[in-house]
């Protein structure tokens, strides 16, 4: 967020120390910013935390004014025309890449101080979505690729993979993807049956590309277990994910036994949904869960998805349903 104040100029002068009569004033900014929280999630590699501002106005009589490389809290701007100016800032990475923007137009009165914000979001405009998939072909017979993407409260819309010809694999391209965040959910079956699945938060961001590269292994799909470090952040202007944790979880479980799960984030969210190997657990939808007395004997994996405005964050993590004690399952 960018703060600036305006003030006006001195009431000893007279209209005569004006240029063209025209009364000035000067601007002053102060500059605000949250730390950033450092978080994985699906995303594209463009850094976005900012570093510094560039400041441009635009003002009558073609005036204008502009500083760059702006990276304390406060700057001036004297001898500024008075009337109505449009104010541009621009916010930069620490590649000098233009991440953010803003704007906000004011009117400068001649020995007055005003006050204004403007608040420097990511840039609008479009990006785009890839993602490619393979797997063994000895450990998949008849395989297929199921895949939705949605949108924070709405609803899914499928991705088609184009399989590959020429070995197990399979990829995707979505361009002209609105920025924002979306939940991505991907399963390989094996005829009927999912093999392996993963769901995940995915971040869109203007002119960029979000890859999401998944090279599955034999002992992947034999154990029904896909490892993930998934969606950890924070709620910001920005809007960079949250991070997410877990209380309470046991590798294994006897079965007709259960464990009391609870998830510790990094900031206030808005909503909880736990899933089990894919699918949303109804009834689920807050930061603590008991699960495992009704599961027969296997592999799962337990992800929860939480919202805080438009940021949806992911983790999961996996655990075995044991019917008796035993090391069968290498956790």
């Amino acid at each position: 967020m960018l703060v600036f104040t305006i003030v006006g100029c001195d009431n000893n002068k007279s209209s005569s120390d004006y240029v063209g009569n025209q009364p000035e004033g000067s601007l002053s900014f102060a500059i605000s910013s949250k730390d950033m929280i450092k978080a994985r999630t699906l995303k594209p590699g463009l850094d976005m935390v900012i570093v510094s501002y560039d400041i441009s106005g635009i003002g009558p009589k073609g005036s204008s004014f502009s500083k760059e490389d702006i990276r304390f809290n406060s700057v001036s701007f004297d001898n500024i025309m008075a009337g109505s100016w449009a104010i541009t800032v621009l916010g930069m990475n620490s590649e000098g890449i233009v991440i953010a923007s803003g704007g906000v137009t004011v009117q400068i009165r001649a020995a007055r101080v005003t006050g204004a914000t403007v608040f420097v979001t990511p840039l609008e405009g479009k990006g785009t979505l890839a993602g490619s998939i393979s797997w063994p072909a000895a450990a998949v017979d008849n395989s297929s690729i199921v895949s939705t993407l949605t949108v924070n409260g709405g609803d899914p819309s499928e991705i088609v993979f184009i399989m590959s010809v020429d070995d197990p694999s399979a990829s995707f391209i979505f361009s002209e993807a609105d920025p924002g965040y979306f939940i991505f959910i991907i399963k390989l079956l094996d005829g009927d049956t999912a093999v392996w699945e993963s769901v995940e938060a995915v971040r869109i961001i203007s002119g960029e590309i979000t890859k999401g590269l998944y090279d599955i292994t034999k002992d992947d799909i034999d154990n029904g277990i896909y490892y993930g470090d998934l969606v950890l952040g924070i709620e910001s202007d920005m809007e960079n994910p949250i991070d997410i944790t877990f209380d309470g979880v046991q590798n294994e479980l006897k079965k007709g036994s259960d464990m009391t799960v609870t998830a510790l984030t990094s900031d206030d969210v808005n909503t909880y949904q736990w899933y089990i190997s894919g699918k949303p657990i109804i009834g689920e939808d807050s930061e603590t869960i008991t699960i495992g007395n009704s599961l027969p004997g296997g592999v799962y994996r337990l992800y929860l998805l939480v919202t805080s405005g438009l940021v949806v964050s992911s983790n999961g993590f996996r655990f075995a349903v044991i019917t008796i004690d035993s090391n069968l399952f290498n956790l």
